[in-house]
Parts: structure tokens; sequence; C-alpha cells
């Protein structure tokens, strides 16, 4: 058995220079064509990846939307 190892992968380092060369060339390209969202507090403040959960929680108690009912099984928040 492989497992846990995925069958349908190749080893990076197994691949032709001139074929990974030009993937990672396709990869950055594609990298900076679609940069990742940044993510940030209520006054824009980034948030860093290592941030506990436990300190981004807004204080004040659970929140809650006004909801509608539009005929459909499944409540809707009202649009803006």
């Amino acid at each position: 058995s492989t497992f846990p190892k995925c069958r349908g992968r190749s080893g990076w380092t197994k691949l032709d220079e001139a074929l990974r060369k030009k993937l990672e060339a396709e990869l950055d390209a594609f990298e900076k064509q679609n940069k990742p969202p940044v993510i940030t507090t209520m006054d824009g403040t980034p948030i860093a990846a290592d941030t506990p959960v436990d300190t981004l929680v807004v204080s004040g108690g659970k929140a809650s939307l006004d909801l509608y009912d539009d005929g459909d099984a499944v409540p809707r928040a009202k649009s803006a």
C-alpha cells in the first residue's frame, strides 16, 4: 500500500528541468494575477495569519440578522 501518499502525483524533482521552470513561471504569473485576499479587522487593520481566533471575537453578545420570510423555506437576511 502507498497510503497515505497520493497516487496521482509525482515528485517535483522528478520533472525535467525545462518543464519545471515553465511550470514555476506559470505559477508565478497566476499568483500575481490572483493575489490572496487580505482579511482585516472592522477598523481595516490586516489580521496576521497566526492571530488567535479568540482575539477576534467582537464583544457585545450574539450577532443577529433581521430576517424576513418571502415564502422560501430558508430564512434570508434583508437586503440593504
